[in-house]
């Protein structure tokens, strides 16, 4: 049968002492964009705003624990119109 539980004087047990680090590692982000932007306008009354944007990314990933680096990188074109 196990012991009650007092809700006014509660004992904190079966903690382990320490815990061993399972995981530590450390990661490194670099970003380049390109944007560019056009408003047109038609008719004296109408204006269209475009824009295109490129970015660039590079990641690297070190683990602390061994030493081992990985990297990678993408890169994405986004483009955009609003009529106003």
């Amino acid at each position: 049968m196990r012991p009650a539980i007092n809700w006014q004087n509660p004992v904190y047990t079966g903690r382990p002492a320490s815990v061993p680090l399972l995981r530590s590692s450390i990661s490194d982000q670099e970003t380049k964009a390109v944007y560019l932007q056009q408003e047109l306008s038609f008719a004296d009354r109408h204006i269209l705003t475009a824009g295109l944007r490129h970015d660039w990314l590079d990641i690297t990933q070190t683990d602390r624990l061994s030493g081992v680096a990985e990297s990678g990188e993408a890169s994405g074109t986004t483009a955009a119109a609003s009529p106003c």
